[in-house]
C-alpha cells in the first residue's frame, strides 16, 4: 500500500512541474483516496509545490445564504445551483425559483427574471444527455455513458483507473466527474482531476491542455464571461484565469473543501461561492 501511495506521489510531483496548480490540486485529490494511503510529510510537500503554482488566498469574509439549492441527485453529472451574474449578483436555483443573492449585502431576494436553468448536461441540439462516468473495472481506462433516445452510447475516456484491486459490483463503481462545458466542439469536462474533451458525435475522448472558447452556461463552474474556471479541491477552491491560478481559502471552512460541489465564481474572482450539505455559502476574496 506505501508504495502505491510513493507511485501516486511521483506522478503528482511530475505533473506539478508540467502544468499550472489547477490540474495538480485535483490530481493531489486523487492521490489521497483510498486504496493509496497518505504518507503525511509528502502530502504537505506536494501542497507546498500547488501553493507556489497556485498562492493561497484567505477570504475576506463569508457569508451563509438562505436560499435552499436545488442540486443535481445521484451520481449522474449535472449542472449546479449557483451562477454568478456579470454584475456580481449570485443565483441560486430552488425548487420555488431562482434567488438573487448581492454577495456583499447578503440582501436576498426572488430573480423572477431568470428562468431556472436544467440540471441535465444535454448537446447543444438536445439530443444527448450524459448520464455517468464510471470505472468498469478493467484496469484499462474509465467510461462515459450518453444516452440519446433509445441509444446508448459508451465513450472509454483517456484516464486510467486508480491504483488498487479491482472495484467490486457488475457496473463498476461510478468516478468524479465535473461538466465544464458542451459547445460544437464537443463536451469539454474534468474527470478524476483530468481535463478532457469529448467529440461532438460522442465517438471518442482526448485530454485538453486548455479549455475552448464555449459559451459559458448557468451552472457550470466557470465565470459568466467563461475566462475564469472554479473546481474544489480538498486543500481549497482552486480559481484559474488565462494567466494565473489561485488557492481561494477561508477558516470557518477548512477540514470541508473535499465536500464542496456546485461552485462558482464570479468574472473578476473575488467572490465564490460553493454548496455543502444542502446549504450555500458565498465568499469574498481580493482580486488577483
Amino acid at each position: 500500500m506505501i508504495e502505491r501511495s510513493l507511485k501516486l506521489l511521483v506522478a503528482l510531483l511530475s505533473e506539478l512541474a508540467q502544468v499550472a496548480g489547477q490540474r495538480a490540486g485535483l490530481a493531489l485529490d486523487r492521490a489521497g483516496r483510498a486504496p493509496a494511503s497518505r504518507t503525511p510529510a509528502r502530502v504537505v510537500e506536494a501542497r507546498g509545490w500547488i501553493e507556489q503554482l497556485a498562492p493561497r488566498v484567505t477570504a475576506l469574509r463569508v457569508r451563509a445564504v438562505s436560499a435552499v439549492p436545488q442540486s443535481g441527485k445521484g451520481h449522474e453529472p449535472a449542472w449546479g445551483a449557483l451562477a454568478f451574474e456579470p454584475s456580481g449578483k449570485l443565483l441560486v436555483r430552488t425548487r420555488a425559483g431562482v434567488v438573487r443573492v448581492d454577495a456583499d449585502a447578503g440582501d436576498e431576494a426572488s430573480a423572477d427574471d431568470v428562468t431556472p436553468w436544467p440540471a441535465a448536461v444535454t448537446s447543444p441540439d438536445g439530443t444527448l444527455r450524459w448520464i455517468e462516468t464510471y470505472d468498469a473495472c478493467d484496469g484499462v481506462a474509465l467510461h462515459a455513458t450518453f444516452a440519446g433516445g433509445d441509444d446508448m452510447r459508451d465513450v472509454a475516456l483517456p484516464v486510467a483507473p486508480s491504483l488498487g484491486d479491482r472495484c467490486a459490483g457488475s457496473r463498476g463503481a461510478p468516478a468524479r466527474a465535473l461538466a465544464v462545458a458542451w459547445g460544437p466542439g464537443g463536451l469539454e469536462a474534468i474527470v478524476e482531476g483530468q481535463p478532457l474533451l469529448v467529440s461532438p458525435e460522442t465517438s471518442r475522448a482526448s485530454l485538453l491542455a486548455a479549455f475552448l472558447d464555449s459559451p459559458a452556461v448557468k451552472g457550470a463552474p466557470r465565470s459568466p464571461d467563461g475566462k475564469v474556471l472554479v473546481a474544489s479541491t480538498s486543500v481549497g477552491l482552486l480559481v484559474r484565469n488565462a494567466s494565473r491560478a489561485r488557492l481561494l481559502r477561508a477558516p470557518e471552512l477548512d477540514g470541508t473543501w473535499a465536500d464542496q460541489h456546485d461552485c462558482a465564481v464570479s468574472n473578476d474572482a473575488t467572490h465564490a461561492a460553493c454548496v455543502r450539505a444542502g446549504k450555500v455559502w458565498v465568499g469574498a476574496w481580493d482580486a488577483p
